[in-house]
């Protein structure tokens, strides 16, 4: 479903934010707390199971959000800063809605049209007959009659005036297309708030900056976070062997139990978020996205041994604990298209900010 993200925060000059944060590093003192919007990427309803999945960023914030549909306060299911589920309780009627999340940094409305349109209307009754046009344009002359039988032969006449030009003949069929002409010039690089990376090359569009020391990115359909001195924050995530080793699953926070109660359910997230391992010094994506690019987590088969979070700790005995979460993917940086190296891995620094 397509929406409208209408974010009301206290606007920031982002150059002078980031100016005051580069100085307040430069001399030592303490970094300052820069406000994040809330945004929405998409919102699908589930009439069946009686709920709304949202799914963007920075909705949660620790601030207790509260979710609102066409007016009408919902009850939150789950709430984390890239998803939401609420219960759509009596709002079930098939319209357009305006939905509303509110956290402590900010409040973001997403137009949500739920159930499909109506058939198409009966014709209208025929409208009443128009004023009488204007006379129109004398009509071409007609085609000469049949020849009639010899006369006799008359006395010269004079000579009669120039007949009129006749009726031009209608036009000739189009000429085959000519050729392809040749490729033009490159045009000038756009201008936008990119940021590269201390060899100059791009790493991503800055959407904002993030608490403490990070940037937040977009590079085509991916959104991740990189910090100041170029390194990625440490996911939670479980891993299936000892030594945060095996398959690895992103935390959902619902400990293994989902489907147990109907408060411990599958959690919606947005799949082209780079997640980065430390233990594996390796970035990952979130497997089993369904064609809107979200995927629900599950229960982890057999378990977890050990957690990174964000060191890595062995369970004690090593016996394996429920756990739950979305499965991982090993990516690149390349194939999210940006550069990376290292351990940790990181982009070059010093990084060059618009």
């Amino acid at each position: 479903m397509q929406g409208r993200n209408t974010a009301r925060l206290v606007q920031i000059s982002l150059a002078a934010v980031l100016s005051a944060t580069l100085a307040s590093m430069a001399s030592g003192q303490a970094k300052p707390e820069l406000v994040a919007t809330s945004v929405i990427h998409s919102a699908t309803a589930d009439l069946k199971a009686g709920t709304i999945t949202i799914i963007g960023l920075n909705l949660d914030s620790s601030g207790k959000p509260s979710v609102s549909l066409g007016g009408v306060p919902l009850t939150i299911r789950s709430a984390s800063n890239t998803a939401i589920v609420a219960s759509l309780g009596s709002v079930t009627a098939s319209r357009s809605y305006v939905l509303t999340v509110v956290n402590k940094l900010s409040s973001v409305d997403f137009d949500v049209t739920i159930g499909a349109a109506g058939p198409e209307g009966p014709p209208g009754p025929v409208g009443a007959t128009g004023p009488r046009g204007p006379t129109g344009l004398t009509g071409a002359t007609g085609p000469a009659g049949p020849r009639g039988p010899t006369g006799l032969t008359g006395a010269t006449g004079p000579a009669g005036p120039t007949g009129s030009t006749g009726a031009a003949g209608p036009a000739g069929p189009v000429g085959p297309a000519g050729p392809a002409g040749p490729t033009g010039p490159a045009g000038p690089a756009g201008s936008g708030l990119t940021v590269k990376d201390g060899n100059g090359n791009v790493v991503g569009t800055l959407l904002y900056a993030g608490y403490g020391e990070y940037l937040n990115l977009k590079n085509g359909k991916y959104f991740f976070t990189v910090g100041f001195d170029g390194t990625f924050p440490i996911g939670q995530i479980w891993w299936s062997g000892l030594n945060c080793t095996g398959t690895p699953y992103l935390n959902d926070g619902q400990s293994g139990l989902i489907g147990t109660a109907s408060y411990y359910t599958a959690q919606a997230s947005y799949v082209n978020e780079p997640v980065y391992s430390a233990a594996a010094n390796k970035l990952y994506l979130l497997s089993g996205g369904n064609s809107n690019s979200i995927a629900l987590s599950q229960n982890m088969p057999g378990g977890s041994l050990s957690i990174e979070n964000p060191t890595c700790m062995n369970n004690s005995p090593a016996t394996s604990t429920p756990a739950s979460g979305w499965p991982l993917t090993p990516t690149t940086p390349a194939a999210i298209g940006f550069s990376a190296s290292g351990t940790p891995l990181a982009v070059a620094t010093p990084l060059e900010l618009p």
